[in-house]
């Protein structure tokens, strides 16, 4: 469908009333939103009165995929957001601020930082190139977000199809801080779902480590984490 198909259905769904036209404060123009999720929008209004986290719950983690519909649009990004966001991956690499392949990190309703991921096969792990966090956010200021980091990641990882999550080299923890995330042979249910959560915890201390350490950038610590 060419620009003039879709704004000829804009124009249809807007007569319809099946889309509604909204304005946000500071941003230029109108924007749209479905009309059967209205109430959503009351509810995030209300939430913001009583300065609630959105839906009442503990905020998640989300890596955002540079085609993800909120980062379209930069400008909105950058006025709604204060979080300019550029796809690197077709800018040379000399030229490149961040790097090839890097994810908006949403926590909640704020954009907190940049991650760098990649999917290593042949290594059968998610590497975690490099971490960025915005001005004025501390990752350890809120107790949630920690837990909340450690969860993006695995889902990442099981959805990369990759058995551990590591660092950009790939070196193990020491004996004392390495916790396997099962033993070898057989084992119930129980045992495996233990397994995932001790993976889980040392997941979340690496990253706790990494970011409690003083260090001149922001590369993760050259330790890995394997969870099988």
């Amino acid at each position: 469908m060419g620009a003039a198909g879709r704004a000829e259905l804009h124009a249809e769904l807007v007569e319809s009333g099946e889309l509604r036209a909204v304005e946000v404060e500071g941003i230029r123009g109108r924007r749209y939103i479905l009309a059967s999720e209205r109430p959503i929008l009351r509810a995030a209004e209300a939430e913001v009165a009583r300065g609630a986290d959105p839906d009442d719950v503990d905020p998640g983690v989300a890596f955002l995929a540079p085609l993800d519909p909120l980062v379209w649009d930069r400008d909105f990004l950058r006025r709604c957001y204060d979080f300019d966001y550029v796809w690197e991956v077709y800018v040379p690499a000399p030229k490149r601020r961040w790097g090839y392949y890097v994810l908006p990190i949403l926590f909640g309703d704020r954009l907190v930082g940049r991650i760098e991921p990649r999917i290593d096969r042949r290594a059968n792990a998610l590497r975690i190139l490099d971490v960025w966090w915005e001005g004025g956010f501390d990752p350890l200021a809120d107790e949630r977000f920690v837990p909340a980091l450690a969860a993006a990641l695995e889902a990442h990882r099981r959805f990369a199809g990759v058995s551990r999550v590591t660092p950009s080299e790939d070196r193990p923890l020491p004996s004392d801080r390495y916790i396997p995330a099962r033993a070898s042979g057989s084992r119930s249910d129980e045992r495996s779902r233990q397994g995932k959560g001790r993976c889980f915890e040392s997941t979340q201390t690496v990253i706790r480590d990494f970011m409690a350490t003083p260090r001149p950038s922001a590369r993760m610590p050259r330790s890995g984490q394997t969870c099988r």
